[in-house]
């Protein structure tokens, strides 16, 4: 997962304002305090630094499960409900001998 720090350059910072980042395409506040992401635009979205931490972990289990298997992570979303999935598939590998 990406997370990217906002430039200070476009932004005033006022006394105590907590830190913006990026993550995915979606600004959050970052409060090191409460340990958790809070949206900037929609504070009941929230994703707290455990959360976070676990599933990085975890998408990097299936990257190395995929690199040792010959497979291919692969990633979907559903466009009508927005749920997002992983899965597996087999890599393709052309024989050179053909």
């Amino acid at each position: 997962m990406d997370i990217k720090h906002s430039s200070a350059r476009n932004e005033v910072k006022l006394p105590g304002m907590l830190p913006i980042v990026e993550i995915g395409d979606t600004k959050y506040f970052k409060d090191s305090r409460l340990r958790e992401y809070r949206n900037v635009d929609d504070f009941m979205d929230v994703i707290t630094f455990d959360e976070l931490e676990f599933w990085e972990r975890a998408f990097d289990m299936l990257e190395k499960t995929a690199e040792n298997t010959g497979q291919k992570l692969c990633a979907c979303e559903d466009p009508k409900t927005g749920l997002f999935g992983l899965y597996f598939e087999k890599e393709n590998k052309k024989n050179p001998d053909d």
